[in-house]
């Protein structure tokens, strides 16, 4: 397992070391002053005090750890914000080969973000402990046809909690995800739906909570989306590849709650983005053993 650090200050860096004593190999670590001289001495001792490798981006991190700590703010006595840091695991546990005629896999994520501390100059709910997790079971059915290439499906159950603090309208809420994709030729055609009861998303898409991020107090009764979704991709050279995405969501209509508005039925609601991308995905031997 990779654990990764996005911001590798004096708790950071004593979080790593204390792995690395236990027993914690791949350590991996960004720090956003790590090209700047005045810290690049401090700071490579610090990594070699845990045995951390150093990467280029808070992006490298992400994608090569299983577990993700980002420390995305520190305070000095007096300062007027709040420290905080989130951490993050998600991994998928693969029961067989995943070219296998038909793969089955389950997925874990799980993300949790820490406001406050003990030099805190906020005294209202100053501690704030917000926590997301999602739990499943897919498979997937290679046909091994040219044309109609693959089949995915999936079955997820996602929670909420809020441990400490007073930051969200509720303290914990529930949803269920189901989602389908079919690979035909150069094309993806995907689908789902989803239902909650008062969840929150922390830092995913808004289209998935049960609270307003615009019209402050307003919460939603058990909402539900499906989704519709068409890619093409054409590879254009050896990791080099152009696509098109199209995303529809449908959202289906729901009783408003804790405003003015409260009790009022919304209709079904449409929302849609589209766009075109280039995915670079080089792979290079650097050295044969």
């Amino acid at each position: 397992m990779i654990i990764g650090f996005v911001g590798f200050g004096e708790a950071a860096a004593a979080i790593a070391e204390g792995l690395h004593e236990e027993g914690a190999e791949n350590l991996i670590c960004f720090d956003a002053m790590q090209n700047d001289p005045r810290f690049t001495e401090k700071l490579e001792a610090k990594r070699a005090k845990a045995h951390a490798r150093r990467k280029q981006t808070p992006a490298d991190v992400c994608r090569e750890a299983d577990i993700v700590m980002n420390w995305e703010s520190f305070i000095f006595r007096e300062d007027i914000h709040q420290e905080a840091f989130t951490v993050g695991l998600s991994t998928r546990f693969k029961f067989n080969d995943p070219d296998s005629r038909f793969h089955f896999y389950a997925p874990l994520q799980v993300l949790a973000q820490h406001r406050g501390g003990e030099i805190d100059t906020i005294l209202t709910n100053s501690v704030q402990t917000l926590m997301n997790g999602a739990v499943g079971i897919g498979g997937v059915w290679n046909t091994g046809h040219k044309i109609f290439k693959s089949v995915n499906v999936e079955l997820d159950a996602a929670g909420y909690y809020q441990q400490a603090g007073k930051l969200w309208s509720f303290d914990n809420g529930y949803g269920v995800y189901a989602r389908a994709s079919a690979d035909i030729y150069d094309f993806r055609v995907k689908t789902s739906y989803w239902r909650c009861h008062q969840f929150i998303s922390m830092f995913g898409s808004p289209f998935y909570g049960a609270v307003s991020t615009s019209d402050e107090g307003l919460t939603f009764d058990d909402p539900s989306c499906v989704y519709f979704g068409l890619e093409y991709s054409r590879e254009l050279a050896k990791g080099f590849s152009l696509g098109i995405d199209l995303d529809i969501y449908e959202h289906l209509p729901v009783v408003f709650r804790g405003t003015e508005q409260n009790g009022y039925k919304s209709f079904a609601k449409t929302s849609f983005s589209a766009g075109i991308y280039l995915r670079v995905t080089p792979s290079f031997l650097i050295k044969k053993f």
